[in-house]
């Protein structure tokens, strides 16, 4: 099987609040406002295997990394393998472990809202994310 997205830079949009994208700020994945110039909501995804990728932020040179539950996503220069998981047509889960049962969430509405791991699940809107290229 292979990866749905091809490597490239990549706006990360949720679903659930399409006005804010995953931004790398002060060393942690928050909720970022989509119209922003700047380029810490710029991700390079790179495909590593079938549906699994990298993601390496633009403005900080550091990875999406860290996959315990319940904790916020974080930059490191040390690169974890996520996976995809297509929830609806071009809309995705960022998930972790080994049967991906853990999920990027955005925590609330707001700029500056925490992407945390969470349980996954596909029809929760906060946990869908689309790829917008730039």
């Amino acid at each position: 099987m292979s990866s749905p997205l091809p490597d490239g830079n990549y706006k990360i949009i949720n679903v659930a609040y399409s006005n804010l994208d995953a931004d790398l700020i002060d060393g942690f994945v928050t909720g970022g406002f989509t119209g922003s110039p700047s380029t810490t909501n710029v991700w390079t995804l790179k495909n590593v295997g079938a549906n699994q990728i990298t993601l390496l932020n633009a403005y900080a040179n550091n990875f999406a990394s860290l996959f315990i539950k319940d904790e916020s996503v974080a930059g490191s220069q040390t690169a974890t393998t996520w996976t995809l998981v297509s929830s609806k047509a071009n809309e995705y889960l960022i998930t972790v472990g080994d049967a991906q049962e853990l999920a990027w969430k955005l925590l609330g509405p707001w700029v500056g809202a925490p992407v945390r791991l969470e349980a996954a699940v596909k029809s929760d809107t906060t946990e869908n994310w689309t790829f917008e290229p730039v």
